[in-house]
């Protein structure tokens, strides 16, 4: 059942009251993730990002060992090159081809590529080999578009052709998931799989390209929040379900509870190594096997540069934004299923204030004094204030740009409103609002 609610609108001005539709909650996360989800990269279709680095070795998805013939179920391959990806992306249904993101060398036909995307028919596709020799997976159902979505692909290693007998053990060496960005719910995404010339075994060269085949070419329309690149270890199991969902929905989390002090692999070595570290100096300690983008999240983020969080002094790890401006840097409205609670004290005269100076520079006032300007809102928030007595108040939620953040009673515009004094529990509650 729902409810409706009054919203400022924060994308007109004068600011005006809106009518929008609040979803229950039907489940949640365990808590807020470490991973600061506030901004993404806006691509306009003509532009395109990518990893600056090249080499082998320090390029997670290139292959230069075709892998076993044999990969135990549910593990890596004990000698080849595995390694997972994933993708927090919202694209606006364009009919065009939208890459996600590619390893490759070039966009001709003869150009291999590890390649995922959205097809001009909205199926999501996924293709490894070249236009002439591939494995091709296509989903059932189609992407919706103008949505955030969590994709993750893995590949385990293994040999991936050219026998006409084993096609279907070549299929067998990606998972293909999706995430749920509201539950963290992990599912296979449902497709089939196709081959031309019973599958791929060369190499796979080239750059990493996030939203991008390669260079200008099947660029993606909408918007990307936050990728991983990484490395998977020989003769290990696959990441888990636990486990895919914090490298897609909570990735500096799963860099604490998963990668650090344990083994990983850089990208060249057919061996693991020992003990990960997040360094901002030195690649070697992981950095070269492990990228994680936040996309104007990352605390040294700004235009032109997204620096991986595993090592941001690391230039060959820089993600560069080409044919872009840093209005491609955008504060965007995550739907992540989190609350937040915390208890303040409010005096009788602590007024909160949605008012505009001058005529037009609108913001948030208490007591006279500035506090949060418009743009710095997130329209699809919600917000709750209860308190002793069990007085309900409705409020919006303003986040600054440092990640604080203040609460303004709903329905305020060009008007104060006098919050009454006691303790309050406020609620934060970052999912369950969305235009409707």
């Amino acid at each position: 059942m729902s409810d409706t609610y009054n919203h400022i609108n924060v994308n007109s001005a004068p600011p005006n009251i809106n009518v929008y539709t609040l979803i229950p909650l039907t489940s949640s996360l365990l808590s807020a993730p470490v991973t600061t989800w506030y901004k993404s990269i806006y691509y306009s279709g003509n532009d395109y990002t990518k990893i600056s680095g090249s080499n082998y070795s320090n390029s997670p998805l290139r292959r230069q060992a075709a892998g076993t013939s044999s990969v135990a179920a549910g593990k890596t391959t004990t000698s080849g090159n595995p390694w997972c990806v994933s993708v927090v992306a919202k694209y606006s249904g364009t009919n065009d081809t939208n890459t996600l993101i590619a390893q490759s060398n070039g966009s001709d036909a003869n150009s291999a590529r590890a390649w995922l995307y959205i097809s001009s028919s909205k199926k999501l596709v996924f293709q490894y080999g070249t236009d002439f020799n591939n494995l091709k997976f296509t989903s059932t159902d189609n992407i919706t578009a103008w949505e955030w979505k969590g994709f993750y692909v893995d590949y385990n290693g293994g040999n991936t052709g050219s026998a006409s007998g084993s096609v279907s053990d070549y299929y067998s060496r990606f998972r293909i998931k999706q995430i749920s960005l509201e539950t963290g719910l992990v599912e296979d995404v449902s497709g089939t799989w196709s081959h031309l010339n019973y599958g791929f075994s060369n190499n796979i060269a080239g750059k990493t390209f996030i939203g991008s085949l390669y260079n200008a070419t099947h660029n993606i329309t909408g918007w990307i929040g936050g990728a991983v690149v990484s490395t998977l270890c020989l003769d290990v199991n696959l990441p888990d379900d636990d486990e895919v969902s914090l490298i897609v929905s909570d990735p500096m989390k799963w860099l604490t509870d998963y990668r650090v002090g344990n083994p990983w692999r850089k990208p060249n070595f057919l061996y693991n190594n020992t003990s990960f570290a997040i360094n901002p100096t030195n690649e070697n300690a992981g950095g070269l096997g492990i990228k994680v983008y936040l996309m104007g999240d990352g605390p040294t983020d700004a235009y032109s540069t997204i620096k991986s969080q595993v090592s941001t002094q690391y230039s060959s790890a820089n993600l560069i934004m080409s044919s872009m401006s840093a209005d491609n840097i955008q504060v965007s409205d995550f739907p992540f299923n989190y609350s937040v609670t915390f208890t303040s004290s409010v005096g009788a005269s602590d007024t909160m204030t949605i008012m505009s100076s001058g005529g037009s520079n609108y913001g948030i006032y208490v007591g006279g004094n500035l506090v949060g300007s418009m743009d710095q809102v997130n329209p699809n928030l919600s917000n709750f204030l209860t308190n002793e007595n069990g007085v309900v108040w409705r409020l919006d939620v303003i986040f600054n740009l440092d990640g604080s953040y203040v609460t303004v009673p709903f329905g305020t515009a060009e008007s104060g409103h006098t919050i009454p004094a006691g303790q309050y529990n406020y609620t934060t509650d970052r999912v369950n609002t969305f235009l409707r």
